[in-house]
């Protein structure tokens, strides 16, 4: 079964007045923890970015973005631009860069749940 990663990290952090994406967790950013955490259990890692993609991309090392032209949008199209952006899977695990607290064991626990019912 061919599983991708899709972080979504196109949003401004307008509140916080500096890319959340950057901010250091454990030594890394969290846009970094995450991918870090993604890339040794899927097929690829796929991130999406919207707001301050260059400086991102100067900051953090990433195998695939997929640059959302309509973040300003919300979530929600970051999320449909990026599935629509994939290339083709079987299914798709979604993350949000700045939830870094999830532990591995629960994407493993997604990935495993997954793998049980390949036709849904």
């Amino acid at each position: 079964m061919i599983i991708h990663g899709l972080i979504l990290a196109a949003g401004e952090s307008k509140r916080l007045g500096q890319p959340k994406q950057l901010l250091t967790y454990k030594g890394q950013t969290l846009l970094a923890h995450v991918h870090c955490q993604l890339v040794p259990l899927l097929s690829d890692v796929h991130v999406v970015l919207g707001a301050n993609q260059s400086i991102i991309k100067k900051q953090v090392t990433l195998n695939h973005t997929i640059s959302n032209p309509n973040w300003q949008q919300g979530m929600g199209s970051s999320l449909s631009y990026g599935i629509k952006n994939l290339p083709d899977c079987d299914a798709v695990l979604v993350a949000l860069c700045d939830q870094a607290l999830i532990p591995d064991a629960h994407y493993k626990k997604l990935l495993s749940n997954a793998q049980l019912y390949p036709d849904h």
